[in-house]
């Protein structure tokens, strides 16, 4: 890629530097195209780049020699691919995409009447794109082609808005179409830098050659946090005791249910930054039952009763009681039973003071306990 900025004084296409652009020039761009060092003598690189009009960075050859003709013919334009005021040929950010390019004709003066630029792209994930600068999108084999619009002193200019979705080694061609005073058009006055398969452009020879590439840069980035959650943990318990039902058997099941839940708020360490909002919320919740068969061993037997208490029954034990055997029982007064079992505990039932005789108790109950941890 040869960038060329028109510099005060630059006279395109003066091969013998003479200061003027003229069918001399192509006598010598044609002597040195075969050879004939004898007439040319020594030339300077700016020489080389004013005798390569199609800005392949290479030595001039047919191609730009017959370039050099039609342009003194006022049939094509200079290309400059970095406009005087500096501006690059592409800028691509995540919000915008510009293209400009200054042209010229046979005299070096910016050229803005009878000549039409056009891009082409060649884009696959980015066809989709809008323009506020530029118009005349069409889709085309190699993506999508637009045409420049006129910002005056030669420049022509697209402008495209993101989003943009992440594309690279995008081709870009550059066509530089021209009209007589009539509006006609032909071959000989279209051009592109370096190629494509439009029409009429693949009747000439043509194929898709970009000038150069470039990338399509997002408009956002997709990010996948690394959360590393620094946890502080507490933990609080309660039990809550239910009495049992009275029953006749001397064999009572114990049921106890243990429910666990705990949250635990992460404050996250992410890369790239994770907003507040998404710090994950982490809920487990356990739950065990156990069950534990007792037996109680009763000092005498006479009735049945229905205690309303709240005990934690975990053993064998023996109590007594004075009852009515057919009253309701108000719990007021405290039976104590002991017993030996597996786990040693002392259980605790308040039972109606009016009460005589003696029973046989069988209890069972059921203990919740949840734990709440927060980690």
């Amino acid at each position: 890629l040869v960038t060329t900025t028109k510099a005060t004084g630059t006279v395109y296409g003066d091969a013998n530097l003479d200061g003027i652009f003229n069918v001399v020039d192509i006598l010598f761009t044609q002597y040195y195209f075969v050879g004939n060092y004898a007439y040319t003598g020594t030339v300077s690189s700016t020489q080389l780049t004013l005798m390569n009009p199609t800005l392949t960075g290479k030595a001039p050859d047919a191609v730009d020699i017959t370039y050099l003709l039609t342009t003194l013919a006022k049939q094509r334009r200079f290309l400059a691919v970095s406009p005087s005021g500096g501006e690059p040929l592409i800028t691509s950010t995540s919000s915008n995409l510009i293209i400009s390019v200054q042209i010229f004709d046979e005299t070096s003066t910016p050229s803005t009447t009878q000549t039409t630029i056009r891009f082409e792209i060649g884009t696959s994930l980015n066809k989709g794109i809008s323009f506020s600068v530029g118009c005349c999108v069409n889709t085309t084999s190699n993506g999508i082609i637009v045409r420049a619009n006129n910002a005056g002193n030669g420049v022509y200019r697209v402008v495209a808005s993101g989003p943009f979705v992440t594309e690279s080694n995008v081709g870009l061609v550059i066509l530089i179409e021209t009209v007589d005073s009539t509006g006609q058009g032909g071959t000989t006055r279209s051009f592109p830098f370096r190629g494509t398969n439009l029409s009429p452009y693949d009747t000439s020879g043509f194929s898709w050659n970009p000038f150069t590439t470039f990338s399509f840069v997002p408009s956002s980035a997709s990010q996948t946090p690394s959360v590393s959650p620094s946890k502080a943990s507490s933990i609080s318990s309660s039990v809550t005791k239910s009495p049992p039902a009275a029953s006749a058997s001397p064999t009572a099941a114990v049921t106890t249910t243990k429910s666990l839940s705990a949250t635990v708020p992460a404050s996250a360490t992410s890369s790239p930054s994770v907003p507040a909002s998404s710090t994950p919320a982490v809920t487990p919740s356990t739950t065990t039952t156990r069950t534990r068969t007792i037996t109680l061993s009763p000092t005498s037997a006479a009735s049945s009763i229905n205690p309303s208490s709240t005990n934690t029954p975990s053993s064998t034990g023996t109590r007594s009681a004075s009852v009515a055997p057919s009253s309701s029982v108000t719990p007021s007064s405290t039976v104590t039973r002991a017993a030996s079992i597996t786990s040693s505990t002392t259980n605790t039932r308040t039972a109606s003071p009016s009460l005589s005789g003696s029973a046989t108790v069988a209890a069972s109950s059921t203990s919740s306990r949840t734990i709440i941890w927060t980690c």
